[in-house]
């Protein structure tokens, strides 16, 4: 039976959605899972600050147990793992967050990683996660471009992407701290000449 993967994106914009569920077209292959993307309609619009990640876990994990068997795996489409360690509780399934997940794989191809957010006050939140997966020890930086999650749709060209990548260590390979700047993949990939690992 072919399998099933469930990309929950725990906020309710849905063209953020959309725009996720594109770019995982190339993961999409004859005889590969069957990969769907949803939005937690209870979520906030961007989860930008502690309080959101928190008030949105008792209703993603909800949505986890209504489809926990339909589904052999759950991806939490945001880079501060939000709900994950409770959705591993309640679902012997495999349960990915996006900042695990992305560091992991970065620490693959370098010694060190930087991760490039929307906010400078994501750091914090993304620092207290880092230090309890026990992956701040090789980090070398965290860069914010200044956009909120809820702009990212009306900002066409963030030149400070491609800024953030040009100047990180050769040695460093960054991971990217929102699902919604897949969006901007394009302004900053080209000519970096350096591995990027993506958080989903």
């Amino acid at each position: 039976m072919k399998k099933r993967v469930l990309v929950i994106n725990p906020n309710s914009n849905r063209s953020m959605t959309a725009a996720m569920d594109h770019s995982l077209e190339s993961m999409r292959y004859v005889g590969g899972p069957e990969i769907v993307c949803m939005s937690l309609a209870e979520g906030p619009l961007g989860i930008e600050t502690q309080r959101q990640a928190d008030e949105l876990t008792l209703p993603l994990c909800a949505l986890i147990d209504h489809e926990k068997d339909k589904y052999d795996a759950f991806v939490i489409g945001c880079f501060g793992d939000p709900g994950v360690a409770a959705a591993r509780e309640i679902t012997s399934k495999v349960v990915i967050g996006l900042c695990e997940a992305g560091v992991s794989a970065a620490l693959n191809f370098g010694e060190t990683y930087g991760i490039v957010t929307n906010l400078a006050s994501d750091a914090s939140a993304e620092m207290r996660l880092l230090r309890a997966q026990g992956l701040e020890a090789r980090l070398v930086g965290i860069e914010a471009i200044g956009v909120a999650v809820t702009a990212l749709a009306d900002t066409p060209d963030i030149r400070l992407l491609c800024r953030c990548c040009s100047t990180a260590p050769r040695q460093t390979r960054g991971t990217r701290g929102g699902s919604g700047l897949r969006w901007h993949e394009s302004v900053y990939a080209p000519n970096s000449g350096r591995n990027r690992t993506l958080g989903y």
